[in-house]
Parts: C-alpha cells; structure tokens; sequence
C-alpha cells in the first residue's frame, strides 16, 4: 500500500464519519441547517428528516466502503479518489433533501411568521477563542513516532522483496516507508480538518447567551478530544499495518482484522460521544439519595414549570417532601435560593429541582425545544 492509497481510504471513512454525525451534532434550534423556533425543534417534519438522513447517510458510507473493498482499493490509487468524490456529493444530495423538505414545512405553517427575530454574539469568543486541545494530539504523535522509530530500525533488516497483498514489490525507502507518510499525511488530514472547527462562530442562544456559550465550548472540547483520540486510533491500526508490511508482527487469515480494531474502536467512541452531546439528557444530582444521580430523557420531559419559592413552598426543604406530588432533591444550598423548576414527566411524582443557575437552566432547555412556562407560587412541599 503506498501514501497515496493509504490517504485516499482513510479520508472515505472519514468523510463518511463526518457526514453522519456531523449535521445532527448541532444546536436544536438548527436542524439540518434550518433555523427553526424552539417549540418546533420536535417538530414531524424535523423529526423524520433527521432519522432518514441519518439512515441515508449511513447507508452511503457502508456502500462506500463496500466499493472500495470491491474495486481494489488497496491495489490501485483510483478507486478511492473516485469513491470519495461520490460518497461526498451523495451525502451533499441527502442533506439537501432533507434541507429542504424541513423548509418547505417551515414556510408553509410560519413558524416565525409574528416573531421578532434576535441575533446575539459574545465579544469573548473573539477575545477569548476556545484554544485547539493540542496535548490529545499527543498520543496520535507518539504512534507516529513510534512508527518512525521501528520502520528506521528494521529497514536494514527486511528482505529484498516486500509482499503488499496479493503481489511483491522490490524494498526501497519509497516502498518501506510509503505507509509513514501515508499516516503523516491522515494526522495533518484529519487535525487540518478540525482546527476550522474552533475557529467557527457559534451562534449562540438570545435567552442566556452566557450559558450558552459556555455549553458551546464544553460541547467544542468534548468534539475536539474525541476526534483526536480517533485518529490516534486510526495511526495505531496504521502502525500494525505497518508492522506487518516490515515482517514484525506476523498475522494470517482472520487474525489480520486485528489490525483494524483500533480504529473500529475509535470510530465507534467518537460516534456515541459525538451524537451522545445532542441528547444529553437533564441530570440532577442527589434525587433518590444523597450523591446518587438521575437522568431524565429529554424525550419524557412533558412541560416545566418555573416557580417562586416561599419558605414552606420549598426554601425550607432540604431533600425529599410532604407533598406526595412532588420530590425535592438533595440541595444544601435551596434555602438561599428564590426559583424552582417543576418538571413533569407524566409520572405521579414530580422532580422539584432548584438549579444554581436558573437562567442558564431555563436556557439549555429552551434551546432543547423544552418550552418552560410561569407556575406561579411554588407548591407546599
């Protein structure tokens, strides 16, 4: 396998990564690159496109995969480049599909039609850019260095022939070393592809901008790291290529897809991490028992109600309640707060959670298509 077709393979799985995840990986309030209201983030239209994009795409990276398994890829330099160009155009052809059918709704019922709509930037992101997480690109240096450390070693030592598949090639610095800078080229491919990522600007909430930059940037550092713990993965399952193209690490038969598990395995952490940040679900800390913590899926949450507390209308309850209806969690610091959120789940006990910051939390669920109404006076509890 030479550098070229080394790159040309990788960046098809990687695209292919790229385009599934990478549209459904955004703010609810952008679906499939329409701006929609809150309320309608759930909406038939988004819900369905979404789920066929995601099964589009997928179906276009398998095939790609399946072509360039069937073409040869790992013989000739075409089949990649031409794969690549067409697996790209069809994710391009899916997304605008979906696109537009999402805005032909969008227009036909007005989903803005009577509001006011707000852009809002925060100086800080100029000011203040998210830094590039340079020290996870460390592992996937060492595995390159690693790689370069062994071939330099063992090139004296390998025989005059060099058996890349099903033929030979004669063992020269291009041939034995021709794996090295194909992973050279996939570290500077593939961290090229995610600095512009940290230098894009985000759009940001109007309700808490605030908090939703800082959900931004918690969001950008989960990406970034993720992404580079792949690719050091994906050098790792080059490396092992490479110790066997120099006899190092001798594999026959099915003990040779070992060499693709690390990259299996980082493919597969970087997918759930990646679609896990646009369902993260709510969390509150200390439900049932002190230190214990319960996640609601975002998908249960029925409506919230923001509430005033009153002394006996929650700031004097600690943890649990006298109200069958509602259950507080564990809070020390309640009595000194002025807002409870009540939410329901249609369940009979209703959480009573009482967040430190009550905007940002107000925010991030409006920002989830969770519509938060005013309930007044907060109940006994």
């Amino acid at each position: 396998m030479n550098a070229a077709v080394l790159v040309g393979d990788v960046v098809v799985l990687l695209f292919g990564v790229f385009m599934c995840v990478g549209p459904l990986a955004t703010r609810p309030s952008v679906q499939l690159g329409v701006r929609v209201p809150p309320e309608h983030a759930k909406a038939p239209v988004v819900l369905r496109e979404r789920r066929a994009y995601q099964w589009r795409s997928v179906l276009v990276a398998i095939g790609a995969l399946a072509a360039l398994t069937a073409l040869g890829g790992y013989t000739a330099r075409w089949p990649s480049r031409l794969i690549a160009v067409l697996e790209v155009a069809a994710d391009l052809g899916c997304f605008w599909w979906a696109h537009q059918q999402i805005a032909k709704v969008k227009s036909a019922e007005g989903w803005f039609v009577g509001r006011r709509q707000v852009v809002v930037a925060d100086t800080r992101w100029r000011s203040e850019p998210e830094a590039f997480p340079a020290r996870w690109l460390l592992p996937a240096v060492a595995v390159f260095l690693a790689t370069v450390t062994v071939g330099v070693v063992r090139y004296p030592h390998l025989p005059a022939y060099l058996t890349r598949g099903d033929h030979r090639v004669a063992t020269s610095p291009a041939s034995a070393f021709a794996v090295v800078a194909g992973q050279l080229c996939v570290t500077g491919l593939w961290t090229g592809l995610l600095m512009p990522v940290y230098r894009s600007r985000p759009g940001l909430g109007t309700a808490d901008p605030a908090a939703s930059l800082r959900r931004y940037r918690a969001a950008l550092g989960v990406f970034g790291r993720a992404g580079l713990v792949l690719l050091a993965c994906v050098d790792a399952s080059v490396l092992l290529f490479a110790l066997g193209l120099w006899q190092v690490l001798h594999l026959s038969g099915r003990a040779n897809l070992l060499v693709a598990v690390p990259a299996a395995a980082g493919l597969l952490a970087f997918l759930v991490t990646v679609l896990g940040l646009a369902r993260t679900p709510p969390t509150i800390k200390g439900y049932y028992l002190p230190g214990a913590v319960r996640r609601i899926p975002l998908s249960a949450i029925r409506s919230v109600l923001r509430s005033d507390m009153a002394a006996l209308r929650g700031r004097g309850r600690i943890w649990g309640t006298a109200n069958p209806g509602y259950w507080a969690n564990f809070d020390l610091r309640r009595p000194r707060k002025a807002v409870a959120f009540l939410v329901d789940t249609g369940k009979a006990i209703k959480p009573f959670v009482t967040p430190d910051d009550p905007a940002a939390f107000e925010a991030a669920l409006r920002d989830r298509g969770i519509g938060i109404t005013d309930g007044g006076t907060a109940p006994v509890i």
